[in-house]
C-alpha cells in the first residue's frame, strides 16, 4: 500500500513509521480493553467503555480539526518568507478549546447520568478537561501532517498509547475506583504534548505556513467537525449509543457485546483512521492520480475485510472466549458482521480524506452525517437486540459511502482544489 500512496523513500518512510506506531497504538487499545474487561468484570467494564466510548466520540469529532490543518499546512517556501496568510493555529485550537470546554460543562447533567451509574460529576471533569487536550492535540498533529513530519507524528502516536495502557494498568493494579479510569485515559494526551514540545516549536515555527484565513480555516474546520463526529458515532460512539438507547438487555450482555464490537472493527478502522490526514495530504499533493490512488486503496480495504471476515468465521468466537477466560456468547456470523462493518467504515475514510483533500468539504459531510442519523434511526428500531446492532453497523455506513462515492463519480473534479 505504501507504493500506492507515494513513490518517494521520504513518503515511504513516514508512512511506515505510522503505521508501526498505529499498529502499537492499536495493540494497546487491545490491551487495555482486554485488562479492563478481564480484571473489572462486565458491569465495571460496561462503565469504562462507555466513559471511552464518549469521550473518543468527541476527540473523534475534534479529528477534523486535524484534517484541515493538515490540508491548510504546508511547509514554508525557502525561496521567499512571504506568505498570503498567518493564521495563528495555537488561537484557533486554544479558543475553540476553551469554547467546547464551557458547553461541555454547562449540558453534562442533561446527558451524563442517562450514560453513567452513580455520581456523574467523578466522569464529567475528566471530560472536559480531556476534551480541551485532544482538540490541542488535534491542532498540533495536523500542522505537523501538513508540513510532512511523519517521525515526530509516530513518536506521538506511540507515547500517548504507551501512557495510556501503564496509566489504566496502574488504576487496575492498585485497585482503584473505576471513576478513575476516566484521567487514565486523558492524561496521556497532555503529558505526550508537553514531553516533545521542544521539538514541537522547532518544527512548527520555522516550517509551517497557513494557507488560509482565520475566517476560512473556522468554517471549513466547522464542516470537518461536523464529518468527524458522524464518524465518531460510528466507531467509538457507538457504545455509547448502544447503552443509552438499549434497555431490553442486562449489563452484563451489554458489555460483552461492546467488548466484541470494539475488538473486532479495530484493525481496519483504527489503521486507517489514524492514517486519514495522512491520505489527505497525499491527495492534496497528487491532484492528478487522485482517483487511481482510492482505486488502489479500496481494492486493498477490501481484500483486507474478505481476509479478516474468514478468520472471524473460522475462529473468531472461540478466541473472543479465550481472551476473555469465560464465554462471550458470540457467534462467527455476528463477527462477520462486524468485520465488513469495518471495511465499510474504513473505506468511507478514504473516501473522506479524497473529498477532504478536493475542499469538498460540504460532500464528506453530508456522506458521515447520513451514515450517522442512519446509526440512531437503526438502533432504535423494534427488532432484537442483536438484529439491531446489525443493522446499524452496516447499513449506516454503506449510506454514507454511497453520497461520498456518487460525489466522486458523478461530479467533475477540480485537480487545482487545495482549499
Amino acid at each position: 500500500m505504501s507504493e500506492a500512496i507515494s513513490s518517494t523513500a521520504q513518503t515511504r518512510k513516514g508512512f511506515a513509521g505510522i503505521v508501526l506506531a498505529t499498529v502499537a497504538a492499536g495493540i494497546a487499545g487491545y490491551l487495555i480493553t482486554w485488562l479492563v474487561f478481564r480484571f473489572a468484570g462486565s458491569s465495571d467494564y460496561a462503565q469504562f467503555a462507555v466513559f471511552w466510548s464518549a469521550f473518543f466520540l468527541l476527540a473523534g469529532g475534534f479529528a477534523g480539526v486535524q484534517h484541515e490543518t493538515a490540508r491548510a499546512t504546508s511547509q514554508r517556501p525557502t525561496e521567499s518568507p512571504a506568505v498570503a496568510h498567518r493564521t495563528n493555529v495555537a488561537m484557533f485550537a486554544g479558543l475553540l478549546a476553551s469554547a467546547v470546554v464551557i458547553v461541555v460543562v454547562v449540558t453534562a447533567p442533561l446527558w451524563m447520568p442517562a450514560l453513567f451509574q452513580g455520581d456523574w460529576v467523578f466522569w464529567a471533569v475528566p471530560f472536559a478537561a480531556g476534551t480541551a487536550a485532544t482538540i490541542v492535540m488535534s491542532a498540533t498533529a495536523g500542522s505537523l501532517y501538513g508540513i510532512g513530519s511523519w517521525r515526530l507524528i509516530a513518536v506521538m502516536v506511540s507515547i500517548d498509547a504507551g501512557l495510556r495502557l501503564a496509566a489504566v494498568g496502574i488504576v487496575l493494579a492498585v485497585d482503584a475506583p473505576v471513576e478513575l479510569y476516566g484521567w487514565a485515559i486523558i492524561a496521556p494526551i497532555p503529558l505526550t504534548l508537553i514531553s516533545v514540545l521542544p521539538w514541537l516549536v522547532r518544527a512548527l515555527r520555522k516550517n509551517s505556513v497557513v494557507d488560509s484565513t482565520f475566517r476560512k480555516l473556522t468554517w471549513n474546520v466547522a464542516r470537518t467537525i461536523a464529518a468527524s463526529m458522524a464518524t465518531g458515532v460510528l466507531v467509538s460512539g457507538f457504545p455509547a449509543i448502544l447503552a443509552a438507547t438499549t434497555t431490553d438487555v442486562g449489563g452484563a450482555r451489554l458489555g460483552d457485546v461492546i467488548f466484541a464490537v470494539t475488538l473486532a472493527r479495530a484493525p481496519l478502522i483504527v489503521t486507517v483512521m489514524a492514517l486519514q490526514s495522512f491520505l489527505v495530504v497525499q491527495f492534496r499533493d497528487r491532484p492528478q492520480k487522485r482517483r487511481g490512488l482510492l482505486l488502489r486503496i479500496g481494492l486493498v480495504l477490501i481484500a483486507a475485510t474478505l481476509v479478516a471476515a474468514g478468520a472471524a468465521f473460522v475462529a473468531g468466537a472461540p478466541v473472543f472466549d479465550f481472551v476473555s477466560g469465560r464465554t462471550v456468547g458470540v457467534d462467527g456470523a455476528f463477527l462477520v458482521v462486524l468485520v465488513a462493518s469495518s471495511g465499510l467504515v474504513a473505506m468511507l475514510q478514504a473516501t473522506g480524506a479524497y473529498l477532504v483533500a478536493e475542499s469538498r468539504h460540504g460532500a464528506y459531510s453530508l456522506g458521515l452525517i447520513a451514515a450517522a442519523v442512519a446509526t440512531f434511526g437503526l438502533v432504535l428500531i423494534d427488532r432484537d437486540f442483536d438484529d439491531r446492532v446489525s443493522l446499524s453497523l452496516l447499513v449506516a455506513p454503506a449510506l454514507g459511502l454511497a453520497v461520498h462515492l456518487a460525489t466522486i463519480i458523478f461530479r467533475k473534479s477540480d485537480p487545482r482544489a487545495r482549499g
